[in-house]
């Protein structure tokens, strides 16, 4: 495939469609799949292993959340108009550093460091790499590209599942080692896609929240918020939950987690399906509801292996497939000069949601000694988004 010649200057006149997306799809794979996904069905592992106490693992958790947090601004400031390869290259070794780093047990702030050093690394690639790759394309297969771009979130978590059942026996650290190697690989595979030449900026300033549809764009932020920290106890403790909790295992955490993943790979598409056929307001507010109800469902069914079974993969594709009706419903109601700012901004709510729900979720963890209120509180959060929703889907 050839790109047009619409590209950013400092691009290459052309771009092979299939090489550009996949090297977009490690990004996503390496910086969230791997880099934050991964952790969750470690954590009961980590904590019946004596690395650390259950509540220490929460805010090693929550660490990532901030790191998420702390890549966004980066990416919106300091590294805002710089070429984007070097900066996706020396995030990808980062990634792959800090799970080799967490091979080592060398106690609770040696993993929160590095906790905290992917999740800056995973949000850079989350946002430079993704804006980059979209970027070296044309606009016509931007779309068909971000649903593979996209899908490297889900392979990365559903991926991560089979890696801890099959290397528990061989200890965590050839588990965290295998981490370290599979981003390794990816890394090498698109090395090349990501060469130090000018290939584009890494991403934009970040503007100033535009007065013209300001009522509307606040609204959005309000359901992307309200619904980040909704299923954050997912991204944390479900594992956990089901391992320990409900004393299930470990192996059988891993099998719910990896339909999570499946989850993650089919939740945008078909999300766009919905806001196709339905309209995106009222996709919004389906998805808000169905996310409710699937975060509700451990507190309703308790170990039904039917209720996990649904959590798990409502769950998983309805965290990026949320995502995917933000975009489109801003996209829907603002102009493209507006929409940029609008991103931006959601982008960081989106960070600062995670981390001040990570820590919360993570405190209200240590007091109960459980996962099981934590869900309940989501599911205030989740109530809270789908109200909001409704006024989204009202407003033109």
């Amino acid at each position: 495939m050839t790109a047009t010649t619409s590209s950013p200057p400092g691009l290459p006149p052309t771009a092979a469609f299939w090489p550009v997306a996949l090297a977009g799809a490690v990004t996503n794979f390496a910086g969230v799949g791997i880099g934050r996904f991964a952790y969750t069905p470690l954590v009961p592992v980590l904590v019946e292993a004596g690395w650390v106490t259950p509540a220490e693992a929460g805010y090693a958790g929550a660490a990532n959340l901030g790191g998420y947090l702390v890549g966004a601004i980066l990416s919106l400031t300091l590294l805002a108009g710089r070429p984007a390869g070097p900066v996706v290259r020396l995030a990808l070794l980062a990634s792959s550093l800090s799970a080799l780093a967490c091979a080592f047990q060398l106690g609770f702030a040696w993993l929160v460091f590095w906790r905290l050093v992917v999740g800056i690394a995973g949000s850079i690639l989350m946002i430079v790499g993704t804006s980059a790759s979209l970027a070296r394309l044309p606009l016509a297969r931007r779309g068909l590209a971000s649903g593979v771009i996209f899908t490297g979130v889900g392979v990365g978590a559903a991926s991560s599942s089979l890696i801890v059942p099959a290397l528990l026996s061989q200890g965590l650290m050839a588990t965290w080692v295998a981490f370290a190697v599979a981003i390794g690989l990816a890394t090498v595979f698109t090395w090349n896609q990501w060469r130090a030449d000018p290939s584009g900026p890494a991403a934009a300033p970040m503007p100033v929240l535009p007065r013209n549809g300001r009522g509307l764009i606040l609204l959005v932020l309000l359901v992307y918020g309200a619904d980040t920290v909704g299923w954050v106890p997912h991204t944390i403790f479900w594992i956990d939950y089901i391992a320990r909790d409900l004393g299930l295992g470990v192996h059988a955490g891993a099998a719910f987690w990896t339909l999570f993943g499946l989850g993650a790979l089919v939740g945008p598409l078909a999300v766009s399906t919905l806001a196709v056929r339905f309209g995106t307001g009222p996709a919004l507010i389906l998805a808000c509801l169905m996310k409710l109800a699937a975060v509700a469902a451990p507190l309703v069914g308790g170990a039904s292996t039917a209720g996990l079974v649904f959590s798990s993969l409502v769950v998983g594709a309805l965290g990026p497939g949320t995502a995917t009706l933000i975009s489109a419903r801003l996209a829907q109601a603002l102009p493209p000069e507006l929409l940029r700012a609008a991103w931006a901004w959601a982008t960081l709510v989106f960070a600062l949601s995670q981390t001040l729900g990570g820590l919360l979720m993570a405190r209200l963890h240590e007091q109960a000694g459980s996962a099981r209120p934590l869900f309940a509180v989501g599911c205030v959060f989740l109530a809270l988004a789908a109200l909001a929703a409704t006024q989204v889907a009202r407003r033109r």
